[in-house]
């Protein structure tokens, strides 16, 4: 049994010159291939087109108080639901987030 087993580029006796060959003809198929199959526009969305006398669409904001009020209901979630469950998931019993005056740790804005 040969020691390169089955792998043909192993192989001492190959024909490096007709190794080569095949590769290129392999190479250039694959590129002839790519050539020939045309970019397919249909696959991407068609662009909207506004009228520039469109009158621009605002939404309104809440109030700053009531974009307040729902950020804490978020991190109420986060620290009631999202964080024991994470934390029972991967066993560990207490979190410490240790954090400088102006160097807070990045978790502690998301949460």
């Amino acid at each position: 049994m040969a020691l390169h087993g089955t792998n043909p580029w192993l192989d001492p006796t190959r024909d490096p010159v007709t190794t080569m060959a095949k590769l290129r003809t392999a190479a250039l198929s694959a590129l002839l291939l790519l050539l020939a199959v045309p970019a397919v526009p249909a696959l991407a969305q068609a662009p909207v087109v506004v009228p520039p006398e469109a009158p621009a669409r605002y939404h309104d904001l809440p109030p700053v108080r009531e974009q307040a009020k729902e950020m804490q209901v978020w991190v109420e979630q986060r620290l009631t639901k999202v964080l024991p469950a994470l934390m029972s998931e991967y066993g560990a019993d207490m979190w410490i987030l240790s954090m400088r005056e102006y160097g807070e740790d990045p978790v502690f804005w998301s949460m």
